[in-house]
């Protein structure tokens, strides 16, 4: 009877931590998506910072335990002239 107890609450406490993570895992992907906004915002705060035009066809966010990461698909970088 108490074991029943004690395995239903371990139980719903290993539920309720997943169900946490899961939560905590689509507000990162939200916030990382948010915040690098749209291509062109991305194009142009690339230039502002370097000078250098940027063009590519996509961009993939991602967050490694580091730092997050963006990869490019089709980069093409152009010089300032």
């Amino acid at each position: 009877m108490i074991i029943r107890k004690i395995s239903k609450v371990l139980g719903f406490c290993v539920a309720g931590w997943w169900f946490c993570c899961l939560l905590l895992m689509l507000a990162l992907k939200l916030a990382l998506d948010r915040g690098l906004g749209t291509k062109q915002r991305s194009r142009n705060g690339f230039h502002a910072q370097t000078g250098y035009h940027i063009g590519f066809a996509r961009v993939h966010r991602a967050f490694s335990l580091v730092r997050p990461e963006l990869y490019f698909d089709r980069l093409e970088l152009r010089s300032k002239e």
